[in-house]
């Protein structure tokens, strides 16, 4: 192993070992949205609503060596943290970056707060942007080296990011459009560029399949999400939130990286990837939405790039340059650490956000109803609601609990009960919400529901009588579940898999015919 090489593994497992021991610290647990997953990964299949398998899958592989507790949920997307950091300074190397311009690209993407952030907990996040970068990758070395082959790795990667998460297609757009707008288009003329797209196909196609059968519930999701809206912004705090997110810094590398594949006569033929992320950057910052963080993917690429500009970078003040950009780097990943993983107090965030910059960005649309922001709010509190639904459902005649299924209106306090409670004897758990929907057989022969999250007055409209056996209240809690009824029906007026279906909601908000309480947008 080279020095170079040295250097980048240890700089990527440094990263990696950051992000996985920030999940231990007291009082943080699971991040909701791993709940999901897990719940995903027990129920194999080709889709779930609102993501394709991949995800699930990989979960399902990782808790079967690893067991299901918090180590797994770490170590996946620490994984893919360290491969995005190694990728990025091995491109910049590819572009002609010696050690100096590697550490900077790979440094770049470990304190950017996009990166630390997703990289903290599993999603489908984590992973897209690992594939991201593996994809621009391939394509930087297919123009460097000519091997028309790779194009059949660029599409195994795409159909592998399509089977993550939908919106790879961004990329593979943008990308299309960098190689069409230059002279690289010629070689779209031989048959390894459309086998690559070939390969992309069928490696999809599964999730394709399954959205057909089932009447394409994907595509209502994402319709859902249009319709539900999202925070506006504006120009300015679009872009705002692009400087933020990969930190400050980060604009002496990116912005020269940009130019340099944009401009440089010396990396000419890399062009389709400069105008790639000047395509995906102005999408963003016309979007009028504000989660900038779906473009994460697309900065190693830049980075790299800009890594190249600083090694080549002749001046009489080259030492001091390099040494401050090192600093500046440093401090600005030092400063955001408190305020995008969980290692504060949660009394202390809002007072940290408040000296850093004034208050918690919204990089998630929707208002947490609190001061802290949803990255670290959804690590809160979550098992000490399954431990009062517990406690409500041992308050329970034992001939009702043989006859009961916990159901709730959205698929986050459905796959919450059912995790922390799967070795406490609660009975199975339904929802008419996202993937939730396709396993209401749990229901079958059951006529008695306890149910979280939904009112007493909404619960009469479909059973002969409610009750309430309790309230979920909080200190730190999203608006959205600071006090959570938790009730106990009897009689429904159809049998309840019919009623599920009648309450079938493929979105982003709980299914409307139970919700009386106001969720934000994701």
């Amino acid at each position: 192993m080279s020095r170079d090489t040295a250097l980048l593994v240890g700089l990527a497992l440094a990263f990696a070992a950051l992000e996985l021991g920030s999940g231990w610290i007291p009082p943080y647990g699971l991040f909701h949205d791993e709940l999901y997953y897990w719940a995903c990964a027990g129920r194999p299949g080709f889709g779930y609503v609102d993501h394709p398998p991949l995800a699930p899958w990989m979960l399902a592989a990782g808790t079967a060596l690893f067991g299901d507790g918090r180590f797994v949920f770490g170590l996946l997307p620490a994984l893919f943290g360290a491969g995005t950091v190694f990728l990025t300074g091995w491109m910049a190397g590819r572009l002609g970056a010696g050690r100096f311009g590697q550490l900077v690209a790979g440094l770049c993407v470990a304190v950017a707060p996009f990166t630390l952030v997703h990289f903290s907990f599993f999603s489908v996040n984590a992973i897209e942007i690992f594939l991201w970068t593996l994809a621009t990758c391939l394509l930087l070395e297919l123009i460097r080296t000519g091997n028309q082959r790779l194009w059949l790795g660029l599409g195994t990667v795409a159909g592998i990011a399509l089977m993550n998460k939908h919106t790879f297609a961004l990329l593979a757009g943008a990308l299309a459009l960098g190689v069409v707008a230059t002279p690289m288009r010629a070689r779209l003329a031989g048959r390894w560029p459309w086998l690559g797209a070939a390969v992309a196909l069928v490696l999809v196609l599964p999730n394709l399949l399954w959205n057909l059968v089932n009447d394409w519930p994907s595509l209502a999701f994402y319709r859902s999400v249009e319709g539900e809206g999202t925070v506006a912004t504006s120009f300015a705090e679009a872009l705002g939130l692009q400087v933020v997110g990969m930190g400050p810094a980060a604009l002496l590398v990116w912005v020269p990286g940009l130019f340099l594949l944009l401009f440089s006569r010396a990396a000419r033929r890399y062009r389709p990837l400069g105008i790639a992320f000047l395509i995906l950057l102005v999408v963003v910052l016309f979007s009028n939405q504000r989660r900038g963080d779906r473009i994460a993917g697309i900065y190693p690429v830049v980075l790299a790039a800009g890594g190249a500009f600083w090694d080549g970078l002749q001046s009489r003040w080259r030492r001091a340059a390099r040494r401050t950009l090192l600093v500046l780097l440093l401090a600005c990943g030092a400063l955001v650490i408190p305020a995008t993983l969980p290692v504060l107090p949660p009394a202390q965030v809002a007072g940290y956000f408040d000296a850093l910059m004034g208050g918690p960005p919204e990089i998630e649309a929707g208002e947490t109803g609190h001061e802290i922001p949803q990255i670290l709010l959804g690590r809160l509190e979550w098992e000490r609601l399954a431990d009062e639904v517990v406690a409500a459902w041992e308050t329970l005649p034992r001939e009702d609990r043989e006859r009961a299924v916990v159901l709730a209106p959205h698929w986050l306090f459905a796959a919450t009960v059912e995790y922390y409670g799967r070795e406490r004897g609660l009975p199975p758990v339904v929802s008419p919400h996202n993937a939730y929907f396709f396993w209401r057989e749990d229901a079958a022969g059951r006529d008695v529901v306890l149910a979280v999250g939904i009112e007493e007055s909404t619960l009469s409209r479909y059973f002969a009588k409610a009750r309430e056996l309790g309230r979920f209240r909080c200190e730190y809690c999203a608006n959205f579940r600071p006090d959570l009824p938790i009730q106990v029906a009897y009689g429904p007026v159809r049998p309840l898999e019919e009623l599920l279906v009648e309450w079938r909601h493929f979105a982003r908000l709980p299914a409307p015919a139970l919700m009386t309480l106001r969720f934000p947008e994701r």
